[in-house]
């Protein structure tokens, strides 16, 4: 049968009780009596402990091994593994702890002993057990606190914390709030958030806004976390805030009926106080613009579709973010286009064509970032890094290093180009972005570049990338739709429920270095990633034969775990390539139509176990690009749940998922 769990390891020998007498043998030599006294009992929700009273042996024989075997009770899967007695003297107690089980889930187990001289004795009797339910629950947020305060919205931040205690993910949360007045605070009567997203992984940050309360108001918010199976945090965080009253708003009109005509009079006006809006009405602005450190959010009043700020021509990024901004500061609504980015330093390189973010942590959300970058035969006057969106460390700076951790959500990245790494988004970023819910498509880079969908490098802890479509990406090197890139020790980076389609990494600087260059839709290196849950077809590890990681190219990132996801159509180099690592975890994935195979590298034998199955995902419309999936298909069977991105499309609907075109 197949394995089902790792090997288990032995944990400890019961206490051997010795029973007063014991019956003659008779002289011949036969194998040990059989076991009928066999007794199982759970220890916690992943080991249950064996209790056996040791076997008579023929005299002059020696007990020298137990066979323990055990199966799920439906005997579906079994396993077994070999126990080296403490004593070899019989009629005393004996047993094991077996370990490494799943939680809550019952098992069957026999056990029989092997001497020397009489071999192997006769299976003992069936004993069953249960392994415990978790009892663990999420720590609680000690450190709920307000980002965000306006008129009719609050938005509260905290660091998440783990499915049992601090330790793995959490489930869900329960997000509730109460205006203040004279009875204490009650949870569980107090108005419940619907549509808080689900928890980031333990230790990253997390946030929700709070919209549709009264102005000028004070509230109580209160925050419980909740595992699988509804084990709840002892308490909830708790912290107190008030509405604003309406912000004061800049209108930006070209008819000159607005507070000014350009957008960076009305920024520059609404600098001088913390948290007012420029609220920016239709049409092209063709001007360069420039924060000035306070957090001052800049919205379009129609939308991206009819309200374009075009820098053609004025040799700069079209936004520049440099001042220590934080998540406060907003560019929203916005078509972003003609930048070439502008040099962090005198003679330096040109940085983030569409918008640059330096040190500051911004939120860039429903924008079109598009058709920025340029490239030329010098580096000074072409876009370097970052052709639709830079965010890093200010270059040069001489004290602490002090990077970037913007939140990009909900934009539409595309058609940008760079002379070298990051055409969609991303930069040398010393913080930890959280990258959510954006389309990344069709960007290019022309010469030794990496991650020409997205490039985050010397990424820290807390780093996400989840729920984007990311398609039709180039690299000249590596990371066709996303290169990640971490030396930092506690880094854990989130790449999960995303779709890569048809991006493409050329390998052509690293190609005397096997496993640098390729890696179609994913490169990672340095620190473990978690990839999981994400949908991979039609990408492609080199334009030439040695193409290397079609999909998914891990090096030098010990600890990663690829799970649950589907790898598809691999037009070249394999579906996923490991190299310079000694441990990685691929398991429960779906694979098929991969050419060059499903697994190259030092992980090349991953396929076919571990819940790894080669099937086809049976796509609602492969040719349309329509990636949700029929009722019947195996990633909504499998038993570790479901395989793949969510996809909204045909055959499946979904209120929040992956982002597509």
């Amino acid at each position: 049968m197949r394995r089902f769990i790792n090997q288990p390891g032995v944990l400890f020998p019961l206490a051997l009780l010795t029973f007063a007498a014991c019956d003659e043998r008779p002289q011949e030599t036969g194998p040990p009596d059989p076991i009928r006294d066999l007794v199982a009992g759970a220890a916690n929700d992943s080991t249950i402990s064996l209790v056996w009273t040791s076997p008579r042996i023929s005299a002059g024989d020696r007990l020298i091994v137990y066979h323990v075997h055990y199966e799920l009770a439906d005997s579906t899967a079994a396993d077994s593994f070999e126990y080296v007695p403490t004593s070899v003297t019989p009629q005393i107690i004996d047993g094991v702890s077996v370990s490494g089980l799943r939680r809550d889930t019952e098992y069957a187990f026999t056990v029989a002993g092997e001497s020397e001289e009489g071999g192997i004795a006769e299976a003992s009797n069936r004993a069953a057990a249960r392994t415990a339910r978790d009892s663990i629950p999420p720590d609680p947020i000690l450190d709920l606190r307000v980002l965000e305060r306006r008129d009719h919205s609050i938005t509260l931040g905290w660091t998440a914390v783990g499915d049992d205690g601090i330790k793995g993910r959490a489930t869900r949360y329960d997000v509730r709030y109460a205006r203040n007045g004279t009875a204490p605070f009650n949870f569980n009567a107090a108005t419940q958030v619907h549509g808080v997203n689900p928890p980031f992984q333990s230790r990253a940050a997390d946030s929700v806004t709070i919209d549709g309360l009264q102005q000028n108001t004070p509230y109580t918010f209160a925050v419980h976390v909740f595992d699988e199976v509804d084990n709840r945090s002892p308490q909830p965080g708790l912290v107190q805030a008030g509405t604003l009253r309406v912000n004061l708003e800049w209108h930006v009109r070209k008819d000159g009926l607005g507070d000014t005509k350009t957008i960076q009079a009305a920024i520059d006006s609404a600098s001088l106080y913390e948290g007012h809006t420029v609220l920016v009405f239709p049409g092209i602005y063709h001007e360069a613009i420039r924060f000035r450190g306070a957090n001052v959010q800049l919205k379009s009043a129609g939308g991206p579709d009819v309200t374009t700020i075009d820098a053609t021509g004025l040799e700069s990024s079209v936004i520049q973010i440099r001042n220590g901004e934080q998540r406060q500061t907003l560019v929203e609504g916005f078509t972003i286009t003609g930048g070439v980015g502008s040099p962090p330093q005198p003679g330096g390189g040109r940085l983030g064509g569409g918008i640059l973010i330096l040190s500051s942590n911004p939120t860039i959300r429903g924008n079109v970032v598009r058709r920025n970058g340029r490239v030329n035969a010098g580096p000074t006057i072409s876009t370097n890094w970052g052709g639709g969106i830079y965010c890093g460390q200010t270059p040069g700076n001489s004290g602490p290093i002090i990077g970037a951790s913007p939140l990009i959500e909900g934009n539409t990245i595309e058609y940008n180009q760079s002379r070298s790494n990051c055409c969609g988004v991303g930069g040398q970023v010393f913080g930890a972005p959280v990258v959510v819910n954006n389309l990344i498509r069709w960007n290019i880079m022309f010469s030794e570049g990496d991650g020409a969908g997205i490039w985050l490098h010397s990424a820290l802890a807390g780093t996400v990338v989840r729920g984007n479509w990311i398609e039709g990406n180039v690299a000249y090197d590596k990371g066709g739709g996303l290169m990640l890139y971490s030396l930092a020790a506690d880094a854990i980076l989130d790449i999960e429920d995303n779709v890569f389609v048809d991006n493409l990494s050329m390998g052509l600087v690293n190609d005397s270095q096997p496993g640098w260059g390729n890696g179609g839709a994913i490169w990672i290196g340095g620190a473990p990633s978690l990839v999981r849950n994400n949908t991979f077809v039609g990408n492609q590890g080199s334009a030439i034969e040695r193409g290397l990681g079609g999909s998914i190219l891990v090096s030098d990132a010990d600890g990663s775990i690829i799970e649950r996801n589907i790898i598809s159509f691999t037009k070249l180099g394999g579906g996923i390539y490991c190299t310079r690592l000694t441990s990685v975890v691929v398991r429960d994935n779906i694979t098929w139509s991969n050419m060059g195979g499903n697994g190259t590298g030092v992980c090349a034998g991953w396929s076919g176990v571990d819940g790894n199955i080669e099937v086809d995902p049976r796509f609602c419309d492969l040719n349309g690009h329509d990636f949700s999936l029929i009722p019947n298909s195996p990633a909504l069977s499998h038993p570790a749940g479901r395989i793949g991105a969510r996809v909204s499309g045909s055959c499946e609907v979904f209120g929040e998922a992956t982002r597509v075109p």
